[in-house]
């Protein structure tokens, strides 16, 4: 994580409050960050050649590993540090797609937090569907074809831009075995950043959050916030790209040698690692994403891409 700004601290106080992961504690804050900035703001990309790519900064991101290891808890932390920013966007269950589908027409932008990930996997499964497949696709791209005007053809015009945020969480067993592997080769699943940690020590079940340091949290995060949509873009400086196209590199490459499914699961990290960098930048007050937020943000990367390598669907 950055050495500086709000996620350090964010991170070492959340400790104080359990024993949960530290890993678990960064993905939710950095996701949830994710969810105050994307509507507000996007991080820019530019290449020697005058090619230009604006990347979106909502994050997927799926906490797993057994039960009992503090994947909610981490994760409801986190809320109630941004939740003055997604309260109204704030959806929390199991619904299925069509739910969300019809969602989207009124709120562009939900956070939506799943304690129970592999029935809302059920509820969204895409096995054999290629209108699944295409329905997740749109909407991990930043925008979405309402069903009803679907005889618009391509008509952007017809497009409704969205920024879906998804924290999900649940037991990886329980994930491995009700899932299948035509649910990770394409639409949702390979769009996850997967968080995976082990067991932990029993214990008090945690605390809340001491008042002055959630309201100092949450002031931060209201700087943030409003650094962000006065500047509108988090600009990435020549040698953060440079870092990153390096680390891409290294990661195709590293895909060449793995199986077609888990090629299929790892494809998408380095933007994800993109995403993830420009959120570092922003929760140290900065526009401008460093080196130094690119090669953090590709360490997490490393670990995000080795906890995605070791699933493997049972049937």
């Amino acid at each position: 994580m950055p050495t500086t700004g709000l996620l350090p601290y964010y991170v070492s106080e959340a400790r104080k409050l359990t024993r949960a992961p530290e890993v678990y504690h960064l993905a939710s804050i950095v996701t949830l960050l994710g969810a105050v900035l994307d509507p507000v703001a996007c991080a820019y990309l530019t290449w020697d050649n005058g090619l230009s790519r604006r990347e979106r900064l909502f994050l997927w991101t799926l906490l797993i590993g057994p039960a009992g290891n503090k994947k909610t808890y981490s994760s409801e932390l986190a809320l109630l540090a941004v939740l003055p920013h997604v309260e109204k966007r704030h959806r929390s269950g199991e619904g299925g797609r069509r739910a969300l589908e019809d969602m989207l027409i009124h709120e562009p932008n939900p956070v939506l937090h799943v304690t129970e990930a592999a029935s809302w996997f059920a509820n969204n499964r895409q096995a054999g569907s290629m209108e699944g497949a295409s329905f997740w696709t749109q909407v991990y791209d930043g925008y979405y074809m309402p069903r009803n005007r679907a005889d618009s053809g391509d008509d952007a015009s017809a497009r409704i831009r969205v920024g879906v945020t998804l924290l999900l969480m649940g037991p990886d067993e329980e994930i491995i075995r009700t899932t299948r592997r035509s649910d990770w080769m394409g639409g949702l699943i390979p769009r996850l950043n997967i968080c995976r940690a082990g067991r932990i020590k029993r214990g008090p079940g945690g605390a809340e959050w001491p008042p002055e340091i959630l309201n100092r949290i949450r002031k931060a995060v209201d700087r943030i916030h409003g650094l962000a949509e006065k500047a509108q873009y988090l600009v990435l400086t020549k040698q953060a790209r440079v870092t990153w196209e390096r680390w891409q590199a290294k990661h195709d490459r590293m895909m060449e040698t793995v199986s077609e499914l888990h090629e299929n699961i790892g494809s998408r990290v380095p933007w994800h690692v993109l995403r993830i960098a420009a959120i570092y930048a922003a929760s140290r007050m900065s526009t401008v994403v460093e080196r130094r937020d690119v090669v953090a943000a590709c360490n997490f990367g490393r670990f995000l891409r080795g906890c995605s390598l070791s699933m493997e669907p049972k049937s």
